[in-house]
């Protein structure tokens, strides 16, 4: 999405961007990238716009700040502007499950993500300063980005605090109530078109051509090397394994799944900017 947004802002012939947002949040370092993405677009002087869908909380919330007009749906699950920083220790699992872990390390704090076991006071003092970084950055972004449309103290309306895009709207963290199609007639009106080709990116490849086709990259993006057999890989193909899973519900893997994401997240990054989970009956 990133290289999309790059190739919009340094296209002539894109007048407009009008980005759609359906994220509960992820990597903080991928939020910002995000957001730098869309800081480059933004310099260009052509509206940006963003689109909330059912969900646009935390890293989702980060990548919209910047946007000179938010539209969310009444019933939008956005905010939850806050850091999480932790790790899932997951040590007596794997013994339960026959798996060692053995590790070997080189630098003081190189093992400092290391599941089977917990922080030093020193190793938490390191998480903790890295999320107050982080979290004073995301509030940051959220000032530059919505200015006086904020509707209080930041700083009462943060805190991880969830809201439904209602009362997003009530307290100045979005524009307006409407869908995508509203989002693409605003932006149509602020680039002042008469005539107009809406061009959707990334463009939508075929059932085969997903299958297929290898994922888009320059050399502008980021390197990426396979993944080794982390210790939550193992847990969850030792789980996937095991004939306990059948006896479960359908809602009850998905927990699962969703529960084994997180452990992977946190795993790979120190910091996270991920809404909570949110379940209505």
């Amino acid at each position: 999405m990133r290289l999309e947004i790059l190739k919009a802002a340094r296209n002539k012939n894109c007048k407009a961007l009008v980005l759609r947002v359906n994220s509960p949040g992820g990597s903080a370092l991928a939020s910002d990238v995000l957001w730098e993405a869309t800081d480059e677009f933004k310099a260009t002087d052509r509206p940006f716009v963003v689109s909330m869908g059912a969900v646009a909380a935390s890293g989702g919330y980060y990548v919209a700040a910047g946007a000179d007009h938010i539209f969310a749906e009444p019933g939008t699950i956005t905010g939850s502007i806050g850091v999480v920083g932790m790790k899932f220790i997951i040590g007596n699992a794997l013994e339960k499950l026959g798996i060692d872990v053995h590790a070997t390390k080189r630098g003081k704090h190189a093992d400092l993500m290391n599941t089977t076991r917990g922080y030093t006071p020193e190793e938490a003092k390191i998480i903790r300063d890295s999320m107050l970084d982080v979290y004073a950055t995301f509030k940051q972004r959220i000032i530059d980005g919505r200015g006086d449309r904020l509707k209080g103290s930041l700083e009462k309306l943060a805190g991880g605090r969830v809201y439904s895009g209602k009362d997003a709207l009530t307290i100045g963290l979005i524009d307006e109530l409407g869908g995508l199609n509203q989002a693409i007639d605003h932006a149509i009106i602020q680039a002042k078109l008469d005539e107009v080709k809406v061009h959707l990116l990334p463009e939508p490849k075929s059932a085969i051509e997903g299958m297929f086709t290898q994922p888009q990259q320059d050399k502008h993006e980021f390197i990426q090397a396979s993944q080794p057999q982390t210790p939550v890989l193992q847990l969850r193909q030792e789980l996937l394994n095991s004939q306990t899973l059948g006896l479960l519900g359908s809602h009850k893997l998905q927990q699962i799944d969703s529960f084994l994401n997180q452990l992977e997240a946190f795993q790979n990054q120190r910091v996270l900017l991920i809404a909570p989970s949110i379940n209505v009956k």
